[in-house]
């Protein structure tokens, strides 16, 4: 019989503390009363969080081992067998009644590692992204030697045999787990949709200093810069717009793909946006609500393909939540998300992306009106606590016989 307060083990080829959709679903775990251990990676020398609460375990490596071992991966052995031990070894520490792995590559791991164990313990694993499609839009997989070595095509195999073993496979929307549960012919009920939704973080003590003044009209951007985000449209629907309203102002936060950098330097540079554009290559995550509170829009420009087809992406949440009005591309997840609150603006090609921000530009107390209606509908509809409510219950049932 299962004690009162399950054990799960759960394990993650990252680094924990920076990592928000497993330290929310952790939150809500704890919160259940379960036990939680972390099996995960400590990078280089590091000074890590500890926790009263949860018990981290830290594999201690070199992040550029890390990435050697992971760039091969789909089709040697070497990085699920250094997983599969690292499993092992924590199974045969401390009793667990779930294993909880992340991301398609960790199936494998997860699987080895039980099958060499002496008891049957049930195995979940949480895609946090369509990998084997966002794979190869990578940086490290571009190229024909790069390709060769990295293989990434493999990935659509390995997710078609491997999404067979997991007890529940946890996906970001409805729409995912549908296509998943067609290519593995198994049933719904074998996947589960938890979107990708957390608590709204509060507003801190920051001053920012942005070169703009009280009449501009700022549109935010908050992400990995590249290509497949549609940063670049971005950049071209804003040397449209400028010509005619000088007062749209675009102001981007994230880290550069190391294979668009030049095309967005060239971009950052060209003299008819300078006085348009501002870039922050990097902020703390803690603080993109100061930022997002010092803008007027948000945008979520990603590109059409199966990634972004899988999920609504944390950020739009926490746009909704913050009551920001939003400019989105048509991915699906996300298109109906904006819709059913009436949340944004969706466009469909670029003539559309730059009406939607002339629009915005000017009809700016219009649009962030209805941005701050969007948050409170959310907020009544208590979205994240019915979530996190069925998110319990559909993991109980693995926690507790029938």
């Amino acid at each position: 019989m299962i004690e009162r307060s399950p054990k799960v083990l759960i394990v993650l080829d990252n680094e924990f503390d920076s990592d928000i959709r497993v330290k929310n679903e952790v939150d809500i775990l704890k919160n259940a009363g379960i036990q939680i251990t972390i099996l995960c990676f400590q990078f280089d020398e590091n000074v890590n969080k500890s926790y009263t609460d949860l018990n981290v375990v830290r594999v201690p490596i070199k992040r550029n081992k890390k990435n050697q071992l992971f760039f091969i991966a789909s089709w040697t052995p070497f990085y699920k067998h250094f997983w599969s031990k690292q499993i092992l070894k924590e199974l045969r520490r401390e009793e667990y009644n779930l294993i909880y792995s992340h991301d398609l590559y960790m199936i494998g791991a997860a699987r080895h590692a039980l099958n060499q164990f002496e008891d049957e313990i049930p195995f979940i694993i949480d895609l946090h992204e369509h990998y084997a499609a966002v794979v190869g839009t990578y940086s490290w997989t571009k190229g024909f030697l790069r390709r060769q070595l990295s293989r990434p095509w493999n990935w659509y195999r390995t997710e078609k045999k491997d999404l067979q073993y997991p007890d529940l496979c946890i996906t970001l929307s409805n729409a995912f787990s549908s296509r998943l549960s067609k290519l593995t012919n198994r049933s719904m009920d074998d996947f589960f949709a938890f979107p990708n939704i957390s608590q709204l973080p509060p507003l801190l003590d920051l001053e920012i200093d942005l070169p703009f003044s009280e009449e501009d009209v700022v549109f935010l951007y908050y992400g990995a810069i590249a290509d497949r985000r549609g940063i670049f449209d971005l950049f071209e629907a804003f040397l449209v717009t400028v010509e005619k309203h000088p007062q749209s102002k675009l102001l981007l936060i994230g880290p550069t793909d190391k294979s668009d950098k030049l095309s967005f330097d060239t971009y950052l540079n060209n003299p008819k946006l300078q006085d348009n554009v501002h870039y922050i290559p990097w902020i703390e995550s803690k603080y993109w609500r100061n930022y997002a509170e010092l803008s007027d829009f948000c945008l979520a420009p990603f590109h059409v393909n199966p990634q972004h087809n899988s999920g609504v992406a944390n950020k739009i949440f926490q746009y909704l939540q913050a009551g920001k009005f939003i400019i989105a591309s048509n991915c699906t997840p996300q298109k109906n998300l904006i819709c059913d609150y009436s949340a944004g603006i969706i466009f469909d090609n670029q003539v559309q992306l730059v009406q939607s921000i002339v629009d915005c530009t000017l009809n700016i107390d219009k649009y962030k009106e209805q941005g701050k209606k969007a948050a409170i509908l959310f907020k009544q509809q208590n979205v994240f606590e019915e979530n996190a409510k069925s998110y319990i219950e559909r993991i109980n049932k693995l926690l507790k016989p029938t």
